[in-house]
């Protein structure tokens, strides 16, 4: 399984261009994703919502943790002094937010692998629910439901075919283990599987575990436009993911949709006014948030703004 995508995605980050390797870069982070539910849902037969909640969470502590300290005096004025300071490597930090997740997930698993079917798979809903409430609502921390700013962007395509490998490996090993069995026959026939002495809520509670470490990931891109490429060069220096030219590149709103596969960005921090506004739509997603801070691009423009209402701008 592990080998054609190997081959297919390190072709890709060899001859392919920025946008198609982000899209690859892409499946590869929701391969892991996969991996993760499987682990327990697949072995348990337990249909789980909350996984999503340990992905957002991860992510969430991940783009904190590596924030570059000006940055964050920016755009997170109120986190504590201690939180403020501190700028650490995309490896460690993700580290730290694998061990934080795992540690919540099995604390959640605990009442949770203890109910079956329908009712487990609604107490995940819940959780899922609550950590998303728990997340916009600490907007000091996390910005509420707009993205974070400023997270460097370190996983390629190598990185996160690394990710794929070591969490396909652990799904294997844990699938082929004795508790893994065990848990799949309790899957089959839960009473039979009891009645031969398997604990199926320690059963339940390691998989659930395992898989909350291993939806830890995260991923956040951002895009700056200038027509100044030295600007443009000290923007990449700082984290941005993608620079873009607007004199080389009149139509850079659709570019940074194209860069966002067709999805459109979170925030954007508009200066040019009316000589640029149509273009800032076109580059944000539907619901997304357009900041108008000036007006320095005054040229006439007659494309219409119909769109801040259709597109729930």
């Amino acid at each position: 399984m592990l080998a054609p995508i190997a081959v297919v995605s390190l072709l890709v980050w060899q001859t392919a261009g920025a946008a198609l390797q982000g899209t690859v870069t892409h499946y590869l982070v929701l391969t892991v994703a996969v991996l993760a539910f499987s682990a327990f849902t697949g072995n348990s037969g337990i249909l789980s919502f909350g996984h999503a909640a340990f992905m957002g969470l991860a992510a969430h502590v991940t783009g904190v943790l590596t924030i570059p300290v000006a940055q964050k005096a920016i755009f997170l004025p109120d986190l504590p002094l201690w939180l403020a300071g501190l700028e650490l490597h995309f490896l460690l930090a993700g580290a730290i937010a694998v061990v934080l997740v795992t540690i919540v997930g099995f604390l959640v698993g605990i009442p949770i692998c203890r109910l079956g079917g329908a009712s487990a798979a609604i107490a995940t809903l819940g959780l899922l629910i609550i950590v998303y409430g728990v997340l916009v609502g600490a907007r000091d921390f996390t910005r509420g439901s707009q993205a974070l700013i400023g997270v460097p962007r370190t996983v390629d395509i190598p990185l996160a075919l690394l990710f794929v490998a070591v969490a396909l490996m652990v799904c294997r090993v844990f699938r082929d283990s004795l508790p893994g069995l065990e848990l799949r026959a309790a899957r089959e026939d839960e009473p039979a599987a009891r009645a031969v002495g398997v604990d199926v809520h320690r059963r339940r509670l390691l998989a659930w575990t395992l898989s909350a470490g291993i939806a830890a990931v995260a991923g956040v891109r951002s895009f700056i436009t200038s027509s100044s490429d030295e600007k443009l060069a000290r923007a990449r220096e700082h984290g941005a993911d993608h620079t873009i030219n607007y004199v080389d590149d009149d139509n850079w709103g659709r570019t940074v949709r194209d860069l966002t596969d067709g999805r459109g960005v979170d925030l954007t921090l508009e200066v040019g006014g009316e000589g640029t506004f149509a273009k800032s739509m076109t580059a944000t997603r539907f619901g997304g948030d357009i900041a108008l801070i000036g007006g320095l691009a005054r040229e006439e423009s007659d494309e219409t703004q119909v769109p801040l209402v259709g597109r729930g701008l």
